[in-house]
């Protein structure tokens, strides 16, 4: 199976306020100041696949933008990918918002939660029918091991290792 990248859009993730990454399915080199938004271009990739950044982080904590230490609120978090899929488009999007509720009686309101949605083609999606579409793509194990050089020798337990150099021998 061949997936190609065809073009990436990050909206209020992790501080990147909006940006399009374009690569038409070709190589692309991000390169750029430190604080400039390279490793979130990466972990929005990650997030929008896995729900998980580069650190290990997950769900909210892996797409929220900070202030400090502090979330910002009230943000729509959003990643959508275009990808080519043995020659057919494919759209995911994925967005992530809280959700404030205001009891009777009070006057402020109160935090509920995060509410992840998902979209296959601009047909949403329940979770784990999402999860099964991108599984059958690519499995995240398997995403680790070829783009991250040092997954397999330093992240993946030892047993794992072994079982995999015996299966390619």
């Amino acid at each position: 199976m061949r997936i190609e990248l065809l073009n990436l859009i990050l909206n209020n993730f992790k501080g990147v306020q909006h940006f399009e990454l374009i690569t038409g399915g070709q190589d692309a080199i991000v390169s750029g100041a430190n604080g400039s938004g390279k490793t979130s271009l990466f972990d929005a990739w990650l997030w929008l696949l896995f729900d998980m950044d580069s650190r290990g982080s997950n769900g909210a904590d892996a797409a929220k933008t900070t202030k400090g230490t502090d979330f910002v609120h009230n943000l729509v978090h959003e990643v959508v990918a275009t990808i080519s899929v043995d020659g057919k488009t494919v759209t995911l999007r994925k967005t992530l918002v809280e959700n404030w509720v205001k009891k009777r009686g009070e006057a402020e309101q109160e935090f509920a939660g995060n509410v992840s949605k998902y979209w296959i083609d601009d047909v949403p999606a329940q979770l784990k029918d999402y999860s099964a579409y991108i599984n059958a793509l690519i499995p995240a194990e398997l995403f680790k091991i070829i783009s991250d050089p040092l997954y397999f020798s330093e992240q993946m337990r030892w047993q794992d290792r072994l079982s995999m150099l015996v299966e390619i021998s």
